[in-house]
């Protein structure tokens, strides 16, 4: 007979958080490390596609729940206490990107996310700044997480639950074969610039394939786009060298800097629509998924778990029906 009622298999926000949340309401939890997460430090909420775009796509009261359940992740991320908020500033590049800066201000306002049109500096046209959004070291932000789920009575432990829950990253597609084809990794470069004035916000442009933030030093993001396949499908950590080409040269033109100190190559966990898969699997509500979250992990992974824990605590669950794994599973 099993120690445990809950076993939770990742390492990421999501999983911690979850952990920590049942612990304290006295269900018996174990975590089991499965994989690793995205290096993502700036915490702008909503999802790979702006909101703007979303209400092209699914409408504006689809966009609206989505949007809702990224801004709790995001209050629930400044509760914990690590962090900087100090709003993250989606900057636009080219006309076309340029063009939409003005519509994402206003879909953003719609969803109840407050945010303003700021004026653009070299190479940056004009851009939405969200005033909610911010920037959190995930390393730190995991730290806490873990310390305070094992103080709360959870265990780590390879042990299996009555009720599992496969929080980690797209390997998940190999185990038993649960996700097979619902996920897949996609490969992030990061490189850490000398040089350059520092900035509190976060900043995301070329539609979110490139970002920046500040910790300690200037950490630029992204370039995916250097290669064919947009590192779709990539799971070793190697550095492409197209990409830290193209990489390096957007940190030259957009901030001056060239010199770099430090390299990291992390692994995102992807879907097919850029939605994450919370919830129950179909046929089998003894197993619950909590992963996808792509380049957004941070606010979503925490809504998320909220989510699930409501669910196994009996609660009210608040959760958009357009990410339960019924979709794609």
């Amino acid at each position: 007979m099993s120690s445990i009622d809950v076993s939770i298999e990742g390492t990421g926000p999501g999983a911690w958080a979850l952990a920590g949340r049942l612990a304290r309401a006295g269900v018996r939890v174990g975590v089991a490390s499965r994989g690793g997460h995205g290096a993502n430090a700036r915490v702008m909420a909503g999802y790979a596609d702006g909101p703007h775009r979303l209400i092209a796509g699914l409408g504006e009261a689809v966009t609206k729940e989505l949007m809702a359940f990224s801004l709790r992740g995001r209050e629930l991320l400044w509760a914990i206490g690590e962090g900087r908020q100090a709003g993250g500033l989606h900057a636009t590049m080219g006309e076309r990107e340029s063009a939409e800066a003005e519509q994402a201000v206003q879909a953003h306002q719609l969803c109840g996310d407050p945010a303003e049109l700021r004026p653009g500096n070299v190479p940056f046209g004009p851009g939405a700044f969200v005033l909610g959004d911010g920037v959190v070291e995930v390393a730190r932000l995991l730290a806490t997480l873990r310390t305070r789920a094992l103080e709360a009575g959870a265990a780590e432990t390879e042990e299996t639950g009555e009720v599992r829950v496969l929080a980690g990253d797209w390997s998940h597609r190999q185990h038993e074969g649960v996700l097979e084809g619902a996920l897949f990794p996609v490969r992030e470069l990061s490189l850490g610039m000398a040089g350059g004035e520092p900035f509190q916000h976060a900043l995301r442009a070329q539609w979110g394939y490139l970002a920046a933030h500040w910790h300690e030093h200037l950490v630029v993001t992204g370039a995916r786009w250097a290669t064919p396949h947009l590192e779709v499908g990539e799971s070793t950590l190697e550095v492409e060298p197209r990409v830290r080409a193209k990489l390096l040269g957007w940190a030259r033109q957009a901030f001056g800097v060239d010199e770099v100190l430090e390299e990291r190559v992390s692994i995102e966990t992807h879907t097919c629509d850029g939605l994450p898969l919370v919830g129950p699997m179909p046929g089998d509500p003894t197993t619950l998924v909590c992963t996808g979250f792509g380049r957004d992990e941070v606010p979503l992974a925490l809504a998320s778990a909220e989510a699930l824990a409501n669910g196994l605590l009996g609660e009210e669950v608040v959760l958009p029906s357009l990410l339960r794994p019924h979709r794609l599973v």
